[in-house]
């Protein structure tokens, strides 16, 4: 009788713990709420009109989830599968998201100097459709890495920084695929990160058919090199951005896109060995007191205007050389200001420095 007793305690502790929940990790098998610090594992696939994990981070210092290899859906509305607020750590990892609204939302803390405390990372998860895929506001350092974006209206990834408070201290953007399937139309912008961002990488991503590749704004020591993008409107986009590296990246257009590369108010960055082909207007553009840039061994194809255009009398003292390329129109409105457009393939309205080099056939 007393064996009979004990194995019918064990059976009904087995009961208790959901199947699949590891040891010293708490269970998810339903819509929850997270008020404590811990490690959560995910137990079964979840389905829900509402936020499915809300994590309250008020006191909290950590939460790491795993999804192990499930699925959480939000069938409606505009909320987040998963959302996060004013929690010091969080990470996110190993299953899917579907969603009609956004995949996961993480905000950050502000402190009362306006420095940033929080740490984000997610990585291995694939999150389908809706409006944004995977959205950080307002926090310190994180890393997106493995992940797969399917079918956003908006951005597969997006950082938003603080604005005029202390800025994003660093983030890693790797080895991520932002995808549009059939009978979609195009993602907006693939990866975009804004305001006032310091030490960012977006590295060996792989964008199809989106508006946008990269978009960059307001970020200071930012480096983008071996992406592959196709896109229909701009491959990469830099702007009010100083000391950066773009090097190594393949951009082209299988639809109407314009720009392979454009800087916009951006100074001191080393633009070297990227391939930007068949654009509607130009392969590179630089606008707006884009100022002491170095252009070199970038290679131009078949874009319908200019291989590389400076464009207006304020984009300076920047240095090209060795680029080379074919098949450049040479259309569009070129108005040098002196006479350095002089190089085929490029439109110097401006005056800039050719290293020499440059093999770009074509016309100014």
């Amino acid at each position: 009788m007393r064996r009979v007793a004990f194995w019918s305690v064990v059976l009904v502790l087995a009961a208790v713990v959901p199947a699949g929940a590891e040891e010293g990790k708490i269970p998810i098998f339903e819509p929850t709420v997270i008020t404590e610090s811990g490690k959560y594992i995910v137990t079964r696939a979840i389905t829900h009109s509402a936020k499915i994990v809300d994590i309250v981070g008020t006191g909290v210092e950590k939460v790491e989830i795993d999804l192990n290899g499930f699925d959480l859906t939000l069938t409606t509305g505009m909320q987040s599968v998963i959302e996060a607020t004013g929690l010091k750590r969080l990470v996110v990892r190993n299953g899917s998201l579907t969603t009609t609204g956004r995949g996961i939302r993480a905000y950050g803390v502000i402190g009362g100097g306006g420095e940033l405390s929080t740490e984000v990372t997610l990585e291995d998860l694939e999150v389908r459709n809706g409006t944004e895929g995977l959205r950080l506001d307002d926090v310190s350092t994180f890393a997106v890495r493995r992940c797969i974006l399917t079918n956003q209206s908006r951005e597969g990834i997006f950082v938003v920084g603080a604005g005029s408070s202390e800025p994003v201290q660093a983030g890693l953007i790797e080895s991520n695929v932002v995808i549009k399937r059939s009978n979609v139309d195009p993602i907006d912008s693939a990866i975009r990160i804004v305001d006032n961002n310091r030490n960012i990488t977006v590295r060996d991503n792989r964008v199809d058919s989106a508006t946008s590749g990269i978009t960059v704004a307001g970020t200071t020591s930012l480096t983008i090199e071996r992406n592959n993008l196709n896109v229909g409107g701009t491959g990469i986009f830099v702007t009010n951005t100083s000391n950066c590296q773009v090097r190594n990246n393949v951009a082209y257009n299988t639809g109407t896109a314009t720009i392979g590369l454009h800087l916009s108010s951006t100074e001191s960055c080393q633009v070297t060995d990227n391939v930007l082909s068949e654009f509607t207007a130009s392969g590179m553009y630089l606008v707006d007191d884009s100022a002491r840039n170095f252009i070199k061994h970038n290679t131009l194809n078949n874009n319908g205007e200019y291989g590389i255009h400076f464009d207006g009398s304020t984009s300076t003292s920047n240095v090209y050389g060795g680029n080379t390329g074919f098949g450049n129109v040479g259309a569009g409105t070129c108005s040098p200001s002196g006479s350095s457009c002089g190089t085929p393939g490029v439109c110097d309205e401006a005056s800039n420095v050719s290293s020499g080099g440059n093999r770009l056939p074509g016309s100014c």
